[in-house]
């Protein structure tokens, strides 16, 4: 099969043949229809995780036709369409095939689409965890949302309208319209804009009740002056060394998602299923809408990466299959 490895930590991106995997016993094996590409996937190549094999194949977000199936599988039948994401210590979803265990895996519904199913998985799944079930969040309050225009933060923008927040984010000002549309109530350009000003101004100097920051740790010591006597900081990015909450009254915390052996503790991949499922019923319901902007062939795979890197594109950029 055809797929995009690395062949050492920090090494450039291939495309060559590798082998078809085999499912064991506990797995199924997914013939690949979409994958969805995230900033980690070209990030992760410089850390190089110990339980990496060389050559490894990367990639978390993947959709597609489960194709073999082990002899203790139960969830899932040959033929059933799903989507989920792939263990980042084994190979991925940057090929035709991948073998996966089955927890953080769903069914695709009929009614959605191969490129609005992959978005849903690392961009939902991740912005569902944080702004619905762990930031507790109370309805007629203000969110900061960073990175609105990106894969997970276009997500945040509408779970927290849903829950009846006022909401901020930042992006540039060609994502205005893109935003607005997921329900964002005010841009704020992070280019020319001091945004901890802006947030005090739009607040009446309370400063807004919630952080979600998807876009840079580097922004978290910024984000602490955005918020309220009382605010929340959830960062999916990690804490800088030394930052610490300048209030007791103010929490700063890692998003649940962030643990490098997530895939080793099982509850803590069903509750993933289970969290993918609920964004899953959402987009069933209408109550959130697709962020895919662009959707590229398989060939193009490392020119998507590109835009990821350099940051000239908004939503979620889908690679498919013919």
């Amino acid at each position: 099969m055809q797929a995009y490895y690395v062949t050492e930590k920090g090494g450039e991106i291939k495309k060559g043949e590798q082998p078809i995997p085999e499912p064991a016993k506990d797995e199924i094996r997914i013939k690949i229809k979409a994958i969805g590409l995230n900033p980690f996937d070209h990030k992760i190549v410089n850390v190089g995780p110990p339980k990496w094999k060389y050559p490894h194949i990367l990639g978390l977000d993947v959709a597609g036709v489960v194709d073999a199936v082990g002899s203790l599988v139960t969830k899932f039948a040959i033929g059933d369409e799903v989507c989920g994401l792939c263990d980042f210590t084994r190979n991925g979803s940057f090929a035709e095939y991948v073998v996966v265990k089955t927890h953080c895996f769903q069914k695709k519904p009929s009614e959605i689409d191969w490129g609005y199913a992959i978005s849903l998985v690392t961009g939902g799944m991740t912005a569902y965890r944080n702004v619905v079930e762990d930031m507790q969040i109370e309805e007629g309050k203000t969110i900061l949302v960073q990175g609105g225009a990106g894969g997970v933060g276009s997500y945040a923008i509408q779970f927290a309208k849903n829950c009846g927040l006022k909401v901020f984010t930042t992006c540039s000002p060609n994502s205005n319209e893109f935003v607005k549309k997921l329900g964002a109530d005010v841009c704020i350009d992070y280019h020319d804009v001091d945004v901890a000003k802006k947030c005090l101004e739009l607040t009446e100097g309370k400063g807004v009740d919630y952080v979600f920051e998807c876009v840079s740790l580097n922004l978290v010591p910024n984000d602490l002056l955005c918020v309220g006597k009382e605010g929340v900081v959830m960062t999916i990015v990690g804490i800088p060394e030394g930052t610490e909450s300048p209030s007791e009254n103010i929490k700063l915390t890692r998003s649940s998602l962030i643990k490098g052996h997530m895939f080793d503790i099982e509850e803590e991949c069903i509750n993933v299923g289970k969290s993918m499922q609920s964004v899953i019923d959402l987009a069933i319901e209408k109550k959130i809408q697709t962020t895919v902007t662009k959707t590229m062939p398989f060939d193009e795979l490392l020119e998507g990466i590109e835009l990821i890197k350099t940051g000239h594109s908004k939503g979620k950029v889908v690679i498919t299959h013919n």
